[in-house]
């Protein structure tokens, strides 16, 4: 099992102080933000951010995030292209396994109907281009808004089979988990190997956004009893930690790397 902080978690660090302090707490892995990624580059190398990771002993997780993909504004769906192929490229390189994309909400005016087939589309789109440059796959992300296409892990679960690529999972957001009212036993029947990774997030009584996320076992999300269902169905890959809660604006990164580790070791039930 790997323990994993997302970039988004210190939103306010680059993408190379990112490593240190995944490392210095003691993280095993990191998920890179492409905006990060991109400010990084511009000063660096891709090279140069392997040879960091392997002296700080981090290995990649994912790339991310393609977001809003059911636009319908043509230029943005070019970007959005673009993007796939410059994560796709970077991750083969970096050696992340996955690059991410976010199921998002739907555009005004957009009805369940019209968003399912084209979720279908841009998917399988995508899992064409993840491994085009190596071992590369694609892990989506559902949302668990009201106006989301995908909001729970069983309607995750028959988007996926729908798209039917093989090098397409799943990302198991616990936050999203618990916004969408997915169940339990929507995790019971499923094979372990349908998840890419899990993120690990708590929410507040009244959370409504990502900016409600909470450090895991600061909110009301069944978070114990949730990883004791991935345990039981075999599940041993990577947890990661994704909070940018605005209740942590201000924190220092070096503090929130902290704190995210030892709440995710809490909830793991692991000695820190």
């Amino acid at each position: 099992m790997q323990i994993g902080l997302s970039s988004a978690t210190i939103p306010t660090s680059g993408l190379a102080n990112d490593i240190r302090l995944a490392g210095e707490a003691g993280f095993d892995a990191l998920e890179l933000l492409d905006d990060k990624l991109i400010v990084a580059l511009k000063g660096g190398s891709l090279n140069f951010l392997k040879k960091l990771m392997k002296k700080h002993g981090v290995t990649p997780l994912s790339i991310g995030l393609l977001e809003d993909i059911l636009t319908q504004d043509k230029e943005k769906q070019a970007t959005l292209e673009s993007q796939c192929y410059a994560m796709a490229s970077a991750a083969a390189k970096l050696g992340a396994p996955w690059i991410v994309a976010s199921v998002g909400r739907m555009p005004e005016g957009m009805s369940q109907d019209e968003a399912r087939p084209r979720l279908v589309e841009l998917l399988r789109f995508y899992a064409e281009i993840a491994p085009m440059f190596g071992k590369v796959g694609l892990a989506f992300e559902f949302t668990g808004y009201p106006d989301s296409p995908v909001q729970t892990l069983g309607q995750a679960r028959e988007l996926r089979a729908e798209v039917g690529a093989e090098n397409t999972t799943i990302v198991l957001d616990t936050f999203h988990f618990h916004l969408g009212r997915s169940s339990l036993d929507e995790i019971k029947t499923m094979p372990p190997e349908e998840i890419a990774f899990v993120q690990l997030a708590d929410a507040s009584p009244d959370a409504s956004s990502e900016g409600d996320k909470l450090l895991p076992g600061e909110g009301i999300v069944g978070l114990a009893e949730l990883v004791n269902a991935l345990r039981d169905i075999g599940y041993d890959g990577a947890y990661s930690v994704e909070v940018a809660g605005e209740k942590y604006q201000g924190v220092e990164p070096a503090q929130m790397a902290a704190e995210a580790l030892r709440a995710a070791r809490e909830i793991l039930q692991l000695e820190g």
